[in-house]
């Protein structure tokens, strides 16, 4: 099951529309757009849109925190950000 932290805060469990695994379909309408797997250090995979910055996506301080890239950078998400178990990646 997946986790959908949009820039105000809300926090909506997901689950794949096709049982196991999102369709890349389903992942682009979380995002609103096209998707970015963003790298981190951990175990889950952070997705989100692709142009977040250019459209003027808000930023998502609360799925911001706590991310770290896998250098140790601070990496800072706008819009909607998806995390996701790697099982559940097509």
């Amino acid at each position: 099951m997946a986790l959908l932290i949009t820039p105000d805060g809300t926090r909506k469990k997901i689950e794949p529309d096709r049982g196991k695994t999102f369709s890349l379909q389903k992942l682009q309408e979380l995002v609103e757009g096209y998707i970015e797997i963003v790298p981190h250090n951990g175990p889950k995979i952070f997705i989100v849109n692709e142009e977040g910055i250019i459209k003027g996506l808000p930023y998502n301080c609360y799925g911001t925190m706590g991310f770290f890239t896998e250098s140790g950078h601070l990496t800072h998400l706008f819009g909607n950000v998806l995390i996701l178990e790697p099982s559940e990646l097509e």
